[in-house]
């Protein structure tokens, strides 16, 4: 993992091993800050989430092959994350007239004609229309991600939550946070801050409480908070159903976060 707060023995040891083509490391989790300035061997890049402007996600992207070989961007994304992008941004995601997702993206960068020599590897449009004899045995992620239309979104539930409940949930989440807090220093956690590992950030606090109306489930805090720390969801879920009956209790604590 690569980040702002990550040591600088380890975005160095990440960079070299990325440069390195025969190295073991395959996956990390980073961002936009992993690869600034420097080649690094790299085919697939995986977005949770849209940047917010097109020029910053087409800058993300480009620290794929550069190795010269065929490479992938998949963004994945829900509709609670598009609330600040850009409309460029908007139109490559939504795309109601299944245009190249290619030409969406370089319209106001690149003029003249851009397109691949063959559509299946260009872009999950221009691959579902590909007819030519390489596609069988060209491997290609796009099947597996189908755009969901907005009419198949589920309604979003709503239900209100007066200004006691939601002081209580507050200081409880305070309080689950600060046992987070020693129990990462208790494992001899090297962090400053905990709450990197744990997720359960002070911000996070007051961004769960303001979207009260519309937790009622670990998948709720997830998709609505942007909470990505699974192992402390559950934890968080527990808090809730100490003060709103209505929230989904079904989930299993995670084992890799212990409270002491």
């Amino acid at each position: 993992m690569v980040h702002s707060s990550t040591s600088q023995e380890i975005k160095e040891y990440v960079e070299s091993s990325l440069c390195n083509p025969e190295s073991k490391l395959k996956v990390v989790f980073a961002t936009k800050l992993l690869g600034l300035g420097i080649d690094i061997y790299c085919n697939t890049i995986v977005h949770y989430g849209p940047p917010n402007s097109m020029d910053d996600y087409l800058q993300q992207i480009g620290r794929a092959g550069r190795n010269g070989e065929q490479s992938h961007a998949i963004l994945l994304y829900n509709r609670n994350q598009l609330r600040n992008v850009e409309q460029s941004v908007m139109n490559l995601l939504k795309n109601p007239n299944l245009q190249c997702l290619r030409k969406i993206a370089l319209n106001d960068f690149a003029k003249g004609d851009n397109e691949p020599l063959t559509p299946h590897s260009c872009c999950i449009t221009c691959a579902k229309t590909c007819c030519c004899d390489e596609c069988p045995l060209f491997f290609s992620p796009y099947e597996l991600y189908e755009k969901a239309s907005d009419d198949d979104e589920d309604e979003v539930l709503k239900r209100p939550v007066d200004e006691q409940v939601t002081l209580n949930v507050k200081m409880s989440l305070y309080e689950l946070k600060d046992k987070l807090d020693k129990s990462m220093l208790h494992d001899g956690s090297s962090y400053s801050k905990p709450e990197i590992l744990h997720g359960l950030s002070l911000d996070m606090i007051d961004n769960i409480v303001s979207k009260l109306d519309y937790i009622f489930s670990v998948d709720d805090l997830v998709t609505q908070c942007d909470f990505s720390v699974y192992e402390t969801a559950p934890h968080v879920i527990e808090v809730l159903c100490e003060f709103l009956s209505d929230v989904d209790p079904n989930t299993d604590v995670g084992e890799d976060i212990l409270l002491t």
